[in-house]
């Protein structure tokens, strides 16, 4: 009697393209290729290691096997089938066979920059905006969509290539300190998103507002006697457009003639009266 004893086994994996650390499901498919009954069919794999065993496989009959795990880097790996044929009175032996299975592990990512130019400005001034984005992955990116936080959508890119770089620019008139932030957003061809995001910080300062500060002192008499008293009034105002700070008035007298009997909340010394006025707002007085 002549036996023909004979195994297959495929091995496939799902999904075939993952991000690292991602789960693989691999299927093994036994199936008894001869004409003889096979006895203890073992499937090991050389890095999962063993699968499964089947009891017994008829000529011609299959068995599907299943196992899971998470792949960190690119990998091959190796499925092997062996059972054991006998046959009453005749040959006793093992078959083989062996199948291998290919994982691409993709790494895509996306970087952006943003700078601001000039970095500080007047109110009212002019800013422009310089964006770069960088597919610093390993596989090509797709609807690259840059959005920033105040000025709104700021450019598309259809397709970027690993290692591409593609610049855009905006403008925009600020007129206090800002802060703005830009996001990049693209997927890879397997659906996979990816992004980053970049700020800028720009100082706006007010434009110099210069004030106009008037004086005008006045008495209540202009001729007097020897130790009459004579009443000084001062009055000063801000005309603007501009606030004025650390405003002063100094009255000088001669100390030879002049007695100061009361200097209106001033502070008298060396022949002056000091009053410390501090912030004068405009049209204020």
């Amino acid at each position: 009697m002549v036996i023909r004893p004979s195994i297959s086994i495929v091995k496939t994996a799902a999904p075939v393209t993952i991000l690292a650390n991602e789960t693989v499901t691999y299927t093994f498919v036994v199936t008894n290729t001869g004409d003889t009954p096979l006895y203890n069919v073992a499937v090991t794999d050389n890095k999962l290691g063993a699968i499964g065993t089947i009891p017994s496989l008829a000529p011609g009959a299959s068995v599907t096997l299943t196992t899971s795990a998470a792949i960190a880097a690119d990998t091959v790996n190796v499925a092997t089938a062996v059972g054991t044929y006998s046959v009453s009175g005749g040959p006793t032996g093992n078959v083989s066979a062996s199948d291998d299975a290919s994982v691409d592990v993709i790494n895509p990512a996306i970087d952006v920059t943003k700078a601001a130019s000039p970095s500080a400005i007047i109110a009212g001034d002019t800013v422009t905006y310089t964006y770069v984005v960088t597919n610093i992955g390993d596989v090509p990116l797709v609807n690259v969509v840059l959005t920033d936080d105040k000025l709104g959508q700021v450019g598309t890119v259809a397709n970027l290539p690993v290692g591409a770089s593609q610049t855009f620019t905006s403008s925009a008139v600020l007129s206090v300190p800002t802060t703005n932030t830009v996001t990049a957003v693209g997927s890879d061809q397997y659906g996979h998103q990816v992004s980053d995001s970049a700020n800028a910080f720009v100082e706006v300062a007010l434009p110099f507002t210069p004030p106009d500060v008037a004086i005008d002192k006045s008495a209540d008499k202009t001729t007097v006697a020897a130790g009459d008293t004579v009443k000084y009034t001062l009055t000063y105002w801000n005309l603007g457009p501009g606030g004025a700070q650390d405003v002063k008035i100094v009255d000088d007298f001669d100390q030879r003639y002049m007695t100061v009997i009361d200097a209106g909340g001033g502070t008298v010394a060396d022949g002056t009266i000091t009053w410390n006025i501090g912030v004068l707002l405009p049209q204020d007085g």
